[in-house]
């Protein structure tokens, strides 16, 4: 049955192409924020609805499975608004909907074992973000055999992983892939409400190749690689509320203060048992009066017991320092940016990745600035890591001073003590 005039009108080309696909085996390869995501639910429930076919949908983790099923609850709603029906659901969780009439839609997190037991149309979600893809698609490859339909769905990461490798296959002249690639100057061309510049603004440009122009991107003066990343997130991690923050007995933190167009970020860390650290917050201020900002951190502190506080003191630092540290005393621990302390700082957190010390959430600024930040050389020999002109490294930095304490045998970083305060400054509280 083919889709209703009205829901035609509301979809973009290349998601009724996506959509209404006859093969079995598809890749779609995605610029982010074009409504990808709701064109796969669509077509999870469209194949439903008008096929009768069972949808079982792969998500990185349980978060995003059931950010899927909330979609696609609400494009059943659409159908039945521009049918003119009403679809009885005799199972409607955060995971799974199952109607009335036989079909079901199951999302799932990343795992062959249990995708094997099911049986349907599979769509493997931001597939370039699963370690163990070729896996999934081993064990569920009998699924073509019974008439369902493998596709394969992702915004491009490195030139590896078993995305790149797939996408590279359906760009052959007699593939049995049927490949959809849509970059953002074409959805938007297509009518997708996205403003470029505003875009670009908050990326360098091989984060924005990545992210929006569905080019698979390694550069060679990348200092953390994808891998490398890759394989210390969590895709379950989510900030901690403040109750369950209270109830952690080590939490140290980095503080990166807003400069110009940057944001201020403060990221806290978990001391776990065995060596073992993980991110459990991390919050940006974004063009908040600075008073505001220690006001909430220091209440922050307070409550959940913060033990250590790594300022950047450099610049607009300096001063905040100082209302800081009237605050919240010894802990507080200011260090000087200049090329040396940067230099311990990223090789730490870089040593602490290689290790699979520290666990980072998937988010997605963090993963950019880290990517994005470059070592260059001076002309007097000194390392120095930066970002592109223009861009932003407030989130990366923040990662960097949380972890900075966080090392065995490494010169100490920190530099103890604060400047002398020449005029009273009243306390927040």
């Amino acid at each position: 049955m083919p889709i209703g005039l009205n829901l035609t009108s509301i979809l973009y080309n290349f998601q009724k192409k996506i959509i209404t696909d006859k093969e079995q085996m598809i890749i779609f390869n995605k610029a982010r924020q074009i409504g990808g995501s709701f064109a796969i639910s669509f077509r999870a429930v469209y194949r439903a609805i008008t096929m009768g076919k069972n949808q079982i949908i792969i998500s990185t983790n349980i978060k995003n499975a059931k950010r899927v099923i909330t979609e696609c609850k609400k494009i059943i709603r659409l159908f039945e608004i521009t049918m003119g029906r009403k679809f009885k659901l005799i199972s409607d969780s955060q995971t799974e909907l199952v109607f009335d009439s036989g079909p079901t839609i199951t999302c799932i997190s990343n795992n062959p074992d249990t995708a094997v037991g099911f049986s349907g149309d599979l769509t493997i979600d931001e597939a370039s973000r699963f370690k163990n893809g070729e896996e999934i698609i081993e064990a569920t490859l009998p699924f073509i055999s019974r008439g369902h339909t493998i596709s394969i769905v992702s915004t491009p990461l490195g030139t590896s992983g078993f995305f790149y490798d797939f996408v590279q296959k359906a760009r052959e002249p007699d593939s049995n892939w049927s490949l959809h690639e849509i970059d953002v100057y074409e959805a938007i061309r297509q009518g997708a409400p996205l403003n470029i510049d505003k875009i670009k603004d908050e990326m360098d440009d091989d984060s924005f190749a990545r992210n929006y122009l569905c080019r698979f991107i390694d550069t060679n003066d990348q200092f953390f690689t994808l891998e490398l990343l890759t394989d210390c997130i969590d895709y379950e991690l989510d900030n901690f509320s403040n109750e369950k923050l209270k109830k952690i007995p080590f939490l140290v933190a980095g503080l990166d203060v807003a400069k110009r167009s940057d944001s201020t970020v403060l990221t806290v860390i978990e001391k776990m048992m065995g060596g073992k650290n993980r991110v459990v917050l991390i919050k940006e201020f974004q063009k908040v009066d600075y008073i505001d900002q220690i006001r909430w951190i220091c209440n922050l502190t307070r409550e959940i017991g913060i033990k250590k506080i790594y300022l950047d003191r450099t610049g607009v630092g300096d001063a905040v320092e100082e209302l800081f540290t009237r605050n919240l005393g010894s802990t507080i621990e200011p260090i000087v940016f200049n090329n040396n302390n940067k230099e311990l700082m990223i090789t730490n957190l870089k040593l602490l990745f290689e290790k699979q010390q520290i666990v980072i959430p998937d988010n997605r600024k963090l993963f950019d600035q880290l990517i994005g930040l470059n070592r260059s050389f001076t002309n007097s020999g000194m390392i120095k890591f930066e970002h592109e002109k223009g861009k932003h490294d407030d989130y990366a930095w923040s990662l960097a001073l949380a972890t900075s304490s966080l090392k065995a045998d490494r010169r100490p970083i920190t530099i103890s003590g604060v400047l002398p305060i020449h005029r009273r400054i009243k306390a927040i509280g």
